[in-house]
């Protein structure tokens, strides 16, 4: 069996911004004219410290996380390489001049590749790495601030998460979609919820609750944001709010952090009667949406507390909650509730295929049945595929797929 240890990166990332920061290769830098384009990549590991630490003290008890640890891991070993490439391109032009060669060469020889590179395509080339570290940044960063079970402190879980997909979908409508990669196995589901967030057969004073509740890595959270960015619900709700919650459910926090994304406007408010008393203002006579991603508190007080505001918004105002937990669930006293099921093995391949797939390749004959033993090992959860599909992106390598298949560290914990 696979060693289940966790995978560190900070060392790396340490290594590498010492190498950034050598002379050596600022002098790389200048002579092949590669200056900015190394110091945006210094930028990167700077940014990632905080993220990084607690991924790595949360992979523990998060199987995604560890993936993208390892995939960081991978991009920052290549980084290193090719520093290391650098360094040694400006030491032996350090000893041509000194024996008395002054030409300045316009190719580069990468042993890496093992394949000669002109001088233009050297900045390109460290463009390339930084936008892999970025992207595998920019999951991490997601992790940091939204949380998986864990959290850094108490503040992040208390923020209004400003989740990326909300703003680059505006249009998006589930009923014209089709079945792209997000619906997949979901449409129905959506469906359902769209229909009581647009009905008026269920308008009443309290405004309505409708809970999704499911394991972890089901897909909750895609859906309700494949909800909330719907054409038809950003139409229908004057006021839209998203907030995260997980393990705290501090009303006066929430309660801030839901008038803060109204209003845009940072409150200095210290107690909950004047943030209250402001949020039932604003939302008077208006119709909005609130999205509590992620509820783990059981204290119905502390809920009650939550949205006494609301009962002065419009009838046709919505709430929709996410939760692991029936118990929290039936709390909520809702309207409706969505007991997510895992998806189907075949969803789950056309996902893992979307994933990996363009319009002009297909997965290999030979890594076929390897990728779909891959997929069965997910049992079910939307987000072990997404992840692992896109680890093995760009991977045509058998060994590379089977290694995959053997090591069950990437498995949900619970499924194991």
């Amino acid at each position: 069996m696979a060693s289940r240890s966790n995978i560190l990166v900070t060392p790396q990332i340490q290594e590498s911004q010492a190498k950034i920061s050598s002379p050596l290769l600022q002098n790389f830098g200048y002579v092949w004219k590669v200056n900015g384009e190394l110091s945006e990549l210094s930028c990167t590991p700077e940014r990632i410290k905080d993220p990084l630490c607690f991924s790595e003290e949360a992979q523990a008890t998060d199987a995604l996380l560890k993936l993208y640890l390892r995939d960081l891991k991978d991009v920052v070993s290549c980084v290193i390489a090719t520093l290391d490439e650098f360094i040694g391109e400006a030491k032996q032009r350090n000893l041509e001049q000194n024996r008395g060669r002054k030409q300045v060469r316009e190719h580069f020889f990468f042993s890496l590749e093992n394949k000669i590179s002109h001088r233009k395509e050297i900045g390109p080339t460290i463009n390339e790495i930084k936008d892999k570290l970025v992207k595998i940044e920019n999951k991490l960063e997601r992790y940091y601030l939204m949380g998986s079970g864990l959290r850094r402190d108490q503040e992040l879980e208390r923020k209004v998460q400003s989740v990326s997909f909300m703003s680059t979908n505006s249009g998006f409508s589930i009923d014209d979609s089709g079945e792209s990669d997000l619906l997949l196995g979901r449409k129905e589901d959506a469906n359902i919820i769209l229909k009581m967030l647009t009905s008026n057969e269920f308008d009443r004073r309290e405004v309505p609750v409708i809970t999704i509740v499911g394991d972890k890595g089901i897909g909750k959270t895609t859906l309700a944001q494949l909800v909330y960015n719907d054409l038809s619900v950003e139409k229908h709700f004057e006021i839209r709010v998203w907030v995260s919650v997980s393990n705290a459910f501090d009303v006066i926090s929430l309660t801030t952090a839901i008038l803060e994304s109204v209003t845009l406007n940072h409150s200095k408010l210290k107690f909950i009667e004047p943030f209250q008393c402001e949020l039932q203002r604003i939302l008077r006579g208006k119709r909005f949406i609130l999205v509590s991603d992620d509820v783990c508190n059981r204290n119905l007080f502390s809920w009650n507390a939550l949205r006494a505001p609301f009962l002065f918004a419009d009838r046709e105002s919505r709430i929709i909650v996410s939760t692991r937990s029936e118990t929290v669930a039936s709390m909520m006293n809702p309207i409706h509730t969505l007991n997510l099921q895992v998806l189907s093995e075949e969803y789950c391949w056309l996902l893992f295929k979307k994933r990996l797939c363009t319009k002009e390749h297909d997965i290999h004959p030979g890594l076929e049945a390897i990728g779909r033993q891959i997929v069965q090992k997910c049992k079910g959860l939307p987000e072990a595929v997404d992840a692992v599909a896109n680890h093995l992106q760009n991977k045509v390598d058998k060994h590379e797929w089977e290694m995959i298949l053997e090591d069950d560290w990437w498995v949900p914990e619970e499924n194991k």
